[in-house]
């Protein structure tokens, strides 16, 4: 209990007593009678102030339930520093994949995160000028594949482990389109393809089952011209 709450339960029970002093005064010039009640009133009145039981502490509002965020669809959120540059991107596109952007000072985007609505997802790292130059995927099948670009944004090695279980390592020159690729087969047979600037393979190397070597060479149709 503090100090001011006995003031106050002091000043109300002095003011009590000296009520029922001047009613006990009058009960003496009633008689004996009015002298015992007028005691047993002071006495039951001084018990009852001192018994005066503590105010019941002011009921604490519980707290109202925080509300649920309701973000609309396709909603985007962007980010921006205190030069108004757009500096992150958050959002659902209308075809239903799901994106994070991130840009460099000066509003380019360097980095991309993205989920497609049919599965695979990818991230996009790109150069101060936006050209991607690296990308890292995984396809709807699971299979992940890895390119790395040139300036002009043309992937000149792509590396990836196809669904059947296959590897595979392309390399691909950008003037003329000549390209090379390893493979590894899910049987275990490694081989070798080289391909033109039509597109088509010429030299095919590569080893059996049994590691027996095998070398074949076409023409510009396709026609088998060597073979061993």
């Amino acid at each position: 209990m503090s100090s001011n709450e006995d003031s106050v339960r002091l000043a109300r029970l002095d003011a009590r007593v000296a009520q029922l002093e001047r009613q006990l005064g009058q009960a003496r010039r009633l008689g004996g009678s009015g002298l015992l009640a007028g005691a047993v009133l002071l006495v039951g009145a001084g018990f009852s102030a001192l018994q005066e039981p503590e105010p019941a502490p002011a009921p604490v509002p519980e707290a109202a339930p925080a509300p649920e965020l309701d973000v609309p669809r396709n909603q985007e959120f962007v980010l921006r520093d205190e030069r108004g540059k757009k500096r992150v991107w958050l959002g659902v596109l209308p075809d239903g994949a799901c994106g994070l952007g991130l840009y460099d000072a000066k509003g380019t985007a360097r980095s991309e995160f993205l989920v497609a609505a049919e599965g695979q997802s990818r991230m996009l790292l790109s150069d101060p000028s936006g050209v991607a130059r690296a990308m890292l995927g995984v396809g709807p099948d699971g299979a992940p594949m890895l390119q790395l670009a040139n300036s002009d944004g043309q992937p000149l090695i792509e590396a990836g482990l196809m669904a059947d279980g296959s590897t595979r390592l392309r390399l691909r020159e950008s003037a003329t389109g000549r390209r090379l690729e390893l493979r590894l087969l899910p049987d275990g047979r490694p081989g070798l393809e080289i391909y033109g600037e039509d597109g088509k393979s010429r030299v095919s190397l590569g080893l059996s089952t049994l590691d027996d070597p095998g070398l074949r060479l076409r023409d510009s149709e396709g026609r088998k011209v060597f073979e061993r």
